[in-house]
């Protein structure tokens, strides 16, 4: 069923706007919220405060890349290895071997697909070179920062 014409141009009308009421004396006005004292004074509460009690939870954290084209050429996890509560550090030297990723097309840069972790190349910034778990994500971040990587850039194709 489709909509007459003339419903669709109609305005409200006058009954109907009364109605509404008077506009909002709030609107470009100054409010005070519920929470603003708690959060201008850091004690407002947020999702990622709450410590969730799981028996054996761990936590990981990423180590990103700091070159956007290249390969690794060394890593050196030994001091991160060496804190405590560090249960595991995974890279592309130790990670589990996956398969080929399919190619969603059989030409083209979509069919240029690279699977993290799996080899020493380079595809861009951030990308993750390093995984730590750790028993406590303070720790498995303290030991993401003490992992060294050095890096053979390649010149980047545009």
């Amino acid at each position: 069923m489709t909509t007459p014409p003339d419903r669709v141009t109609t305005p409200l009308p006058e009954k109907a706007i009364a109605r509404l009421g008077p506009t909002p004396r709030t609107i470009g006005q100054a409010l005070s919220r519920v929470d603003g004292p708690a959060k201008v004074t850091g004690m407002a509460k947020y999702a990622a405060d709450t410590r969730v009690a799981v028996p054996g939870l761990v936590h990981a954290v990423l180590v990103q890349s700091t070159i956007s084209h290249g390969h690794i050429a060394r890593i050196d996890a030994s001091a991160a290895e060496a804190l405590p509560g560090v249960l595991a550090i995974i890279t592309h030297l130790n990670a589990p071997r996956l398969g080929a990723m399919p190619k969603a097309y059989p030409d083209g840069p979509a069919a240029q697909s690279h699977i993290q972790l799996q080899d020493e190349r380079i595809i861009q910034r951030g990308q993750s070179v390093a995984v730590i778990v750790a028993d406590t994500f303070e720790r498995a971040t303290d030991a993401a920062a003490r992992v060294r990587i050095e890096y053979e850039e390649a010149a980047c194709v545009g």
